[in-house]
């Protein structure tokens, strides 16, 4: 008897196939009733048989598998790129390339053989593809065994070079834990690690697909650039260049590996590994930690922050509002605060939205409590519980009502919450009612300030936590803090205890007392001083950088105890970190308005080279 499935033959009446296990034996579509392989209708109601067969697995194409990948993407962002491709097409880009590639993929298919291998290779490409989308990178094109992810392109990110080493730190401890599960299956199997290659550099957006796949025009060497670095790079290990590390320095720790000759490059290229992120999370935390230029032009706005921590220290709460667009200085004048307020007793809690953490719910709140109980990133499920637990004893808050809520989170395993019996509804409100909780109550200990970053990039379970805390802090001693730039409309509407600091761009004189401070320096040639004033126009951010950036490529010098410019203004590019933040500016725009702008800027190109 030969298996319709697999065709081997068996001896006649075989129930099973000794090969592929395959039942013989058919269930008859109108009655059910059972009938011997071979039969064409049933005997019992006549009626017609056909014999099941499944399918092979289904080797996808490249753009079968593209397809397929977008409903990961996040939620509209495939709309928006399509609807803007026309415009997209065709433009200068400054792009984070990252190629991931599995290391000992040939050696895992020979022992797995192809079918299996090729179901391993899909999950692996499934973490891969959640990873890079996490922080709202797209893949452009799968390698075989791995994949080459964007960041900044299709649409630009103002942060995509520590996007991209955020999502790669985020792959290797995914792979980990699969190769764990995997282990756990095949004891023989050999480990699964990926190897990691990063550049950053300009390149021009070529055709653009429906599959979101981006063709680019050459543009030096930015793409080849990242697959050199990711065949240089060591199993499971993630490798930068230079352009790359230094414009995420401060925010992960690395090892400079030196330098390493690259075919088709004329010089060594500087080579860095990735070893770990740091608690630095922010351009400014990494500045201050350096150190920053004294500080100008906000004493009025200061003391704005005083006076409502001054109420909220009687007892009477409050909430303020620092509002501006990126780079003015809304965490300067925080941080200027927090120096005032830190030699008084008063407990100080901060939590930041970050622009690849829209997608975490309660991101900022975790924040809170992680900085409430002290809970560090290493620590284990016991300590933090041990810790939360240490302090609902010290607040006087009852732990049977609140531990679970709170260990739930802080993503501890066992919280005891799923003891509780409750719908989701009510889980949701039984978790902001414990923080509030130990809020209000820690606030009658000693006065609390609660500090929360930039807002616009705010998830909607933490703004609606965050609305709930500004019902109930009136008549309490907590001050509450938001920053968020101008486009970010809040949903709690008007408050007698609420006020709000717009943030202005400097003045020319602030300008250059700012710019006086990075040079160490007052004496400056008087069209060094017009080019800053000009292309800075008043943004703190602008000009700190636009000063570090020319220092470092000797473009303004110092000469006879004067700075001046080395080189013509036309000779001059911006520094990438402020073209991250402007076309991410630009690409957020509705179309029309992105329309204006670029049909300006082809003006003004045309007109300077007349």
């Amino acid at each position: 008897m030969k298996c319709p499935k697999c065709q081997f033959e068996n001896r006649e009446g075989a129930k099973y196939c000794n090969e592929c296990g395959y039942k013989f034996e058919l269930t008859c579509p109108e009655c059910e009733a059972t009938n011997r392989v071979g039969s064409k209708f049933c005997d019992e109601c006549g009626s017609k048989l056909s014999l099941p067969i499944e399918k092979a697995p289904k080797n996808l194409s490249f753009d079968e598998k593209l397809t397929k990948i977008q409903k990961y993407l996040p939620k509209g962002l495939t709309e928006k790129i399509l609807s803007q491709r026309g415009r997209i097409e065709g433009e200068r880009k400054h792009v984070t390339v990252m190629f991931c590639d599995m290391e000992g993929f040939t050696q895992l298919s020979e022992m797995l053989g192809p079918e299996n291998a090729y179901t391993v290779m899909d999950q692996i490409y499934e973490i891969l593809i959640h990873k890079v989308h996490d922080y709202e990178g797209t893949v452009n094109e799968f390698t075989g065994d791995g994949i080459m992810a964007l960041f900044g392109a299709p649409i630009a990110l103002e942060d995509a070079p520590q996007r991209a080493i955020r999502s790669a730190y985020a792959i290797h401890r995914e792979m980990v834990k699969f190769a764990d599960k995997m282990k756990k299956e095949n004891q023989n199997i050999p480990p699964v690690k990926m190897r990691v290659g990063i550049h950053t550099g300009p390149v021009v957006v070529g055709a653009l697909g429906n599959d979101l796949r981006v063709e680019f025009k050459a543009v030096g060497d930015t793409v080849n650039l990242a697959s050199r670095m990711e065949g240089l790079a060591e199993s499971g290990s993630t490798y930068v260049t230079e352009e790359t590390f230094k414009l995420t320095e401060g925010l992960f720790r690395f090892e400079a590996l030196g330098k390493h000759t690259i075919k088709g490059k004329e010089g060594a290229v500087k080579t860095y590994r990735v070893i770990a992120p740091r608690t630095i999370r922010t351009r400014f935390d990494v500045s201050a930690e350096r150190g920053l230029t004294p500080f100008v032009g906000r004493e009025r706005e200061l003391e704005l922050l005083l006076d409502g921590f001054e109420r909220s220290k009687a007892g009477r709460g409050q909430a303020l509002s620092i509002v501006s667009e990126a780079g003015i200085g809304k965490s300067r004048l925080l941080y200027e605060f927090m120096k005032s307020a830190a030699n008084e007793d008063v407990t100080i809690l901060e939590g930041k939205c970050l622009s690849y953490s829209r997608g975490v719910a309660y991101h900022p709140v975790i924040d809170i409590l992680k900085s409430n109980f002290d809970v560090l990133g290493e620590d284990r499920d016991v300590d933090i519980k041990n810790k939360v637990k240490k302090g609902l004893k010290t607040l006087g808050v009852c732990e049977d009502a609140t531990l679970p809520y709170l260990l739930e989170f802080l993503s501890v395993k066992d919280s005891g919450i799923e003891k509780i019996p409750m719908s989701p509804e009510a889980r949701k409100d039984r978790m902001m009612e414990a923080v509030n909780r130990i809020t209000l109550k820690g606030s009658e200990i000693r006065p609390l300030v609660v500090a929360i970053e930039d807002l616009h990039w705010i998830d909607k379970s933490s703004e609606e936590y965050f609305k709930q805390l500004l019902d109930n802090v009136s008549g309490a001693r907590v001050f509450l803090i938001f920053t968020y730039r101008p486009e970010f409309v809040h949903t709690w509407g008007g408050r007698s205890y609420h006020n709000q600091v717009n943030l202005n761009r400097f003045s020319n004189r602030e300008s250059l007392v700012m710019a006086s401070h990075l040079l160490n320096s007052d004496n400056m040639d008087t069209d060094l001083e017009e080019f800053i004033l000009e292309k800075t126009e008043g943004i703190p951010f602008f000009i700190e950088e636009f000063i570090k950036s020319f220092k470092g490529l000797h473009i303004i010098e110092k000469r006879s105890g004067k700075y001046q410019l080395t080189k013509g203004v036309q000779d001059i590019t911006v520094p990438s970190t402020i073209q991250d933040l402007i076309m991410a500016r630009i690409d957020s725009l509705p179309n029309d308005a992105k329309e204006v702008l670029q049909i300006g800027a082809v003006i003004e190109r045309e007109f300077s080279y007349e």
